[in-house]
């Protein structure tokens, strides 16, 4: 159950949460739910203009590196972890092969509530895999250099489960969520402001008041706490914590990350933001030696890897979609910058020295 407080919690220092990722409008029940445990315990999520970005707090990321150094410390382990994620292959396949069965817009609200259910438990059970190749899991076993063949193998992994998933998504938020919006009367976006309980309550008549979805949809700050209760601020107490942690110093001339891909490059930036559904425009408007800049590559971005001469994103390690396409492209590649898409504009000249993990502004657009 998710909680609703005014003031910032004691025991949490705001100043030392560290970056994790930053995606495109997820949905409130997804990242408050329970049974994700990727979002239990010390995390802070922020979330605005349809952007959520993810934190780690009181030394999380530090933890997690020690738990997977641990689950991936042996080659058998990591065929274990292989056998997971074929299972979860065949878990969505079936899913999706039972979901052509049936017609949503026929289905009782019980039924419905079924269907959500039963799609957030799939994409739960998937995300409980998924993220054991986050970075934070791998920090410390990406060091160790006798794992390059495991390393590879996760990356590959972890891209394909992501696209895997992606039909399930659709699934939820089109043919699900979208008839339980018609059936209450809703508009579809303002179920991202739902939590799991809350939309559930949805189809028994209990709609969450329209002053509390329009502030939710203002901003939000949603707090796992170590003992795994989970806040929800809006307002003052989320804007408080917003400017905190996404504020950037005026004056930054050089950004650190992780080499991904080794080598040097220097030219012109352009930033592609996947924070609307159709990036399709900002993709054709790249050009060939320009650098990318973004928060993560993904399969719509592809391209425009092929034609950039160097990348640099905000997420990410070794085994991220951004490592894997440079190391197959030969493209110099700095991940786990945690802010170049703040700090840099298209326009900016950057010199990518990817051997060091660095980008260096040599000139400012603006």
């Amino acid at each position: 159950m998710i909680k609703y407080e005014k003031k910032i919690e004691a025991g949490i220092d705001y100043k030392k949460a560290v970056f994790w990722a930053r995606e495109f409008r997820m949905p409130l029940f997804w990242i408050g739910d329970k049974e994700r445990k990727i979002f239990q315990k010390n995390n802070l999520v922020l979330y605005r203009n349809s952007v959520i970005v993810m934190f780690h707090l009181n030394g999380r990321e530090v933890v997690w590196a020690e738990e997977g150094l641990n689950y991936f410390s042996s080659f058998q382990k990591i065929e274990d972890y292989e056998k997971k994620v074929k299972e979860s292959f065949l878990a969505i396949d079936k899913f999706l092969a039972d979901l052509k069965k049936i017609n949503p817009k026929k289905l009782s609200n019980s039924e419905l509530e079924a269907w959500f259910v039963k799609t957030l438990k799939l994409l739960t059970n998937f995300s409980n895999i998924y993220t054991r190749t986050e970075p934070a899991f791998m920090a410390e076993f990406e060091k160790l250099k006798s794992n390059e063949k495991a390393i590879k193998k996760l990356g590959q992994l972890r891209f394909a489960l992501r696209e895997k998933c992606d039909p399930v998504w659709q699934v939820l938020m089109g043919k699900i969520c979208g008839q339980i919006a018609r059936k209450a009367g809703r508009r579809g976006l303002d179920l991202f402001f739902y939590t799991k309980e809350e939309l559930i309550g949805l189809l028994k008549g209990k709609a969450v008041s329209e002053k509390v979805i329009s502030n939710r949809r203002g901003g939000y700050a949603l707090i796992s706490l170590a003992n795994g209760e989970k806040i929800l601020k809006t307002g003052n107490g989320f804007r408080k914590i917003y400017r905190l942690l996404l504020t950037q110093p005026k004056k930054i001339v050089e950004i650190k990350g992780q080499t991904a891909c080794q080598g040097k490059a220097r030219g012109r930036v352009r930033i592609i933001l996947h924070n609307k559904k159709d990036i399709s425009k900002d993709v054709a408007r790249f050009r060939q030696g320009e650098i990318l800049v973004t928060e993560m590559t993904r399969p719509d971005t592809v391209m425009v890897c092929r034609q950039a001469a160097a990348i640099i994103t905000d997420e990410g390690s070794i085994t991220s979609h951004a490592a894997i396409i440079s190391r197959e492209l030969g493209i110099p590649c700095v991940v786990g910058t945690r802010h170049a898409t703040q700090i840099l504009e298209t326009g900016d000249w950057v010199e990518v020295d990817a051997t060091k993990g660095l980008v260096k502004i040599i000139n400012k657009n603006s």
